[in-house]
C-alpha cells in the first residue's frame, strides 16, 4: 500500500475519532451527573458604558436641560457567586438559583461630560450653553444579582427556563480637573468659541443606586461532550433608583429619586466542561435602562415637579469558572 495511502486513512481514522470524542452525547456523564449540585463561581471581567444623570425642561418635556454622562471605558471588576441547580440540566428538571456579587477595582475610567441647554434670552431655544469635560474616577462599584427560576430539558440537547432577578447597582464616580465652556455673556451664540477655562481638583461627585426586579428567560445548548452555548433575556419596568451629585465648587447637592423606565438585559455565553466538576464560561452580555424619571431635591429642599431622570447602559464580557463542590441525586 503507498505510503500517501495510509497516510490518508489514519488521517480520515483521527478525525473520525476526534469527532466522536468532542460531538458524540456524553451519555456516561448523563448517568452520573443526573443530580443536583453546589457550585463556588468565581468571576473577572470589564464593563464598557455610560450612566447619565438628567434634567428635564418640564414634568411634561422631554427635552433637556442638562446632562451629565458618567463613562467607564472600561472598568474591571472580580466576581464571586454560588450556584445551585441540576447538575446536568439536559437530563433532570429542577429548581436552579444563583447569588453573585462583582466588585469594581478603583481606577480612572475615561472622562466625564456636562452639557446645559439653558434658555439665554440672546441664543434661540435648545442651543448648547454649557459644556464640561473631567476625567472620571470610579472610587466603588458594586454590583449583586439574585436569581431564582426552574429549568427543565427539551429533548437531548436543549434545556429551557424561566426566572426572576432581583438586582442591585452601585457606583460611585468623582469627576477630577478638566475644563469648562460656558455662555456667560450676550453676544457669546456658540461654545465653539468660547476659550475653554481650566479646573483643577475635585469638580463633581456622584452615585447612582439602581433597584431592578426583572422576569426572564434562558436556554441552553448543548453542541457536544465539552461544549454549550446558552443565553438569556431579561426585561422589567420595575425600577427605582436613588442618586446623589455634590458640586462642591458650588456648595449644592441634588438628589434625585427615579421610577420605572424600561430596563433590558441579554446575554450569551459558550461554556467548555473538561471535568464533571469544571465548567469554563466566555460571556458577553449588554444592558439598559431608559426612561426613568421622578422627583429633585436640591440642597434637601424638594424641587416643585419631577423633572429628574437617569439612565445606564454597558456592555460587559467576562469569564466565569464553575467549580462544583457538592451534588446528591
Amino acid at each position: 500500500m503507498p505510503y500517501s495511502h495510509t497516510m490518508s486513512n489514519i488521517g480520515k481514522i483521527t478525525l473520525f475519532v476526534i469527532f466522536i470524542a468532542v460531538f458524540l452525547p456524553p451519555v456516561f456523564a448523563e448517568e452520573n451527573q443526573s443530580g443536583f449540585g453546589f457550585s463556588i463561581v468565581p468571576s473577572i471581567g470589564i464593563i464598557n458604558g455610560q450612566a447619565n444623570e438628567i434634567v428635564y425642561k418640564s414634568s411634561n418635556s422631554n427635552m433637556f436641560e442638562s446632562e451629565l454622562q458618567w463613562n467607564m471605558e472600561p472598568l474591571f471588576y472580580a466576581g464571586l457567586a454560588a450556584d445551585f441547580g441540576p447538575v446536568n440540566n439536559f437530563a433532570r428538571h429542577g429548581f436552579v438559583g444563583n447569588l453573585s456579587f462583582k466588585f469594581g477595582f478603583p481606577q480612572k475610567a475615561g472622562i466625564m461630560e456636562d452639557r446645559d441647554w439653558l434658555d439665554l434670552y440672546w441664543v434661540p431655544s435648545g442651543t448648547l450653553t454649557n459644556y464640561s469635560r473631567h476625567d472620571n474616577f470610579s472610587e466603588r462599584a458594586i454590583l449583586a444579582d439574585l436569581s431564582l427560576g426552574y429549568s427543565f430539558p427539551l429533548l437531548d440537547f436543549i434545556a429551557l427556563g424561566a426566572n426572576l432577578d432581583f438586582s442591585f447597582m452601585h457606583y460611585y464616580w468623582i469627576a477630577k480637573d478638566g475644563y469648562y465652556q460656558y455662555l456667560t455673556q450676550e453676544g457669546q451664540t456658540s461654545i465653539n468659541d468660547i476659550k475653554p477655562v481650566a479646573v483643577k481638583g475635585n469638580v463633581l461627585e456622584y452615585a447612582q443606586n439602581w433597584l431592578i426586579l426583572s422576569p426572564g428567560v434562558f436556554i441552553k445548548f448543548r453542541l457536544g461532550r465539552f461544549f454549550s452555548l446558552n443565553g438569556n433575556f431579561n426585561y422589567s419596568p420595575f425600577i427605582y433608583c436613588a442618586d446623589k451629585d455634590v458640586h462642591p465648587l458650588k456648595n449644592t447637592t441634588y438628589e434625585d429619586f427615579l421610577y420605572y423606565g424600561q430596563y433590558l438585559k441579554g446575554s450569551g455565553g459558550i461554556t467548555f466542561s473538561p471535568l464533571d466538576y469544571l465548567d469554563l464560561t466566555l460571556f458577553l452580555s449588554y444592558s439598559s435602562i431608559s426612561d426613568s424619571r421622578g422627583d429633585t431635591y436640591i440642597n434637601s429642599i424638594k424641587y416643585p415637579e419631577p423633572i429628574a431622570g437617569g439612565g445606564y447602559s454597558a456592555l460587559e464580557i467576562g469569564l466565569l469558572v464553575k467549580l462544583r463542590f457538592f451534588g446528591w441525586y
